[in-house]
């Protein structure tokens, strides 16, 4: 019963560290295009106001 116990902890937590990575890089991904998005508005008004 604990080497089961074991077995469905750790893939458990297996599970949750593969989530938990996937979410950081969603994260990241996320970050990257909000400041894309954000430095490309910028440019935009600075050829606008030339």
């Amino acid at each position: 019963m604990i080497i089961f116990i074991n077995f469905y902890g750790s893939r458990t937590l297996q599970f949750f560290a593969i989530l938990k990575l996937f979410l950081d890089i969603e994260n990241q991904e996320l970050i990257k295009f909000i400041w894309i998005y954000k430095v490309g508005n910028q440019n935009n008004k600075i050829i606008h106001s030339t």
